[in-house]
């Protein structure tokens, strides 16, 4: 009998056992389940990539093409935005020789502002307005940027040989001055127009093209606000592989030549570009990178005028609410150094629906 009652005991608590581990293996695979269809859900923050301004003073009369994504807002859809990036410029270099002889002061802190506005006009096409407004001027950031580039082994370009917090603009090279100018420049600069169609809208992937205008606005007299008439034409991708995003664009543009240039050292063709990431860490919630740049329209022999300007912006995009969207990001210079040495962007953006319900964007 005590036996009996022992195989019984035993048998009851091995059952026991196989039901906790059953439970448990349906457990831990519903949470695999639940955690697969949390990858494979949409996004809830929009894939828009880090916005900035290109702030190197010798591309301040050309037009601005912040990155966007491939979709097409709906129809009757309202957006509107304030960038809003500030960044330190420091160019100081002597070659000597030959063809190679170059003599460059370019020290500014920049400060640009633009306010946007995007409109659904009608299925699969959209309007963008921007109004951006330039400084530069002697700034606050020398001496934080010296303590900065000590602090994380990064190169100081000579800025010990110059006094904190100056401003110059100067530039000459084997056929003469370039550039002098030794005045602050406070202007609004540029209206910009960019009409966007799109091309491709699927489950993961979106494409569009767009054509963008600038119109110069000429109220400030200033050798870096004398730019003219600018155009471009972009193709935007986007594809979607959660938690991941990708937003991707290429394009060419015909830039006027600003007065300080001569015929012979300018190219009217520049070839913008950018690419994306985005990874969702939290519903509202992302981490972006974001690369942009542009090919030179510098024939001046000056390195870090005449390469591609580029730079890679780190940052993170916030819902508030359903309406209200925020970036903050730092971008630093990485691969030619012909761009803005370091720089931190903000941009707010509110969006409306045609009905007057908050969208989900």
């Amino acid at each position: 009998m005590d036996k009996a009652i022992e195989h019984l005991l035993r048998f009851g608590s091995n059952s026991a056992y196989m039901l906790l581990e059953k439970e448990s293996i349906q457990r831990i695979g519903l949470s695999v389940l639940l955690g697969a269809a949390a990858l494979l859900a949409p996004l809830s923050l929009p894939a828009e990539p880090l916005r900035s301004h290109n702030l190197h003073p010798l591309y301040t009369p050309f037009i601005q093409l912040q990155p966007m994504d491939a979709a097409i807002r709906a129809t009757g859809t309202r957006e509107f935005s304030f960038l809003q990036s500030y960044g330190n410029n420091f160019f100081l270099d002597t070659e000597e020789g030959g063809d190679s002889e170059i003599t460059t002061d370019l020290d500014s802190e920049a400060a640009y502002a633009s306010i946007s506005a995007q409109y659904g006009l009608s299925e699969g096409l959209e309007l963008n307005l921007s109004l951006t407004a330039v400084s530069h001027f002697p700034g606050i950031m020398d001496g934080f940027l010296q303590w900065y580039h000590g602090a994380f082994g990064f190169p100081n370009a000579d800025r010990e040989l110059r006094p904190d917090y100056r401003l110059s603009f100067y530039l000459e090279n084997s056929k003469g001055v370039i550039i002098d100018e030794y005045a602050p420049l406070v202007a609004l600069t540029a209206l910009q127009v960019e009409a966007r169609m799109q091309l491709y809208r699927g489950t993961n992937l979106d494409t569009a093209l767009g054509t963008a205008v600038k119109v110069p606005i000429h109220l400030t007299r200033h050798p870096l606000n004398s730019g003219g008439f600018d155009g471009a034409v972009r193709f935007f991708a986007g594809y979607r592989l959660p938690p991941l995003e990708f937003a991707a664009s290429i394009g060419s543009a015909y830039v006027s030549r600003p007065d300080f240039l001569r015929e012979s050292e300018f190219s009217h063709l520049i070839f913008p570009f950018f690419f994306s990431t985005e990874w969702e860490l939290q519903p509202h919630i992302s981490a972006l990178v974001t690369i942009s740049g542009t090919s030179s329209p510098f024939k001046t022999g000056y390195r870090r005028a005449d390469n591609f300007s580029a730079v890679a912006n780190l940052g993170g995009g916030f819902s508030i609410d359903s309406q209200n969207h925020l970036q903050l990001s730092l971008s630093q210079e990485f691969f030619t150094f012909a761009a803005t040495d370091v720089a931190i962007h903000f941009e707010w953006t509110h969006t409306v629906e045609n009905s007057g319900v908050a969208s989900a964007f």
